[in-house]
């Protein structure tokens, strides 16, 4: 849902959804899932043009890519 949303421009709904997809990540565990639900926060925020929240959450997926050696989250 939350990608959609970016796609369709609903960036606050998007931040909605990613938030608690990101909460369900971290209780299964799911590193990478939840590396890219913060990569897709960063976007929209950035959209919404919250530079401080998009570098924060851009920030949080390069640590766990760097963690977790997925050079697609570090870039």
């Amino acid at each position: 849902m939350g990608g959609l949303n970016i796609a369709n421009f609903k960036n606050d709904s998007a931040i909605y959804y990613l938030r608690k997809a990101a909460g369900l990540f971290k209780v299964h565990n799911s590193e990478l899932d939840l590396g890219f639900a913060y990569t897709n926060m960063g976007a929209a925020f950035l959209n919404l043009k919250e530079y401080d929240s998009a570098f924060r959450y851009q920030n949080l997926a390069m640590d766990i890519g760097i963690k977790i050696n997925n050079t697609e989250l570090q870039t």
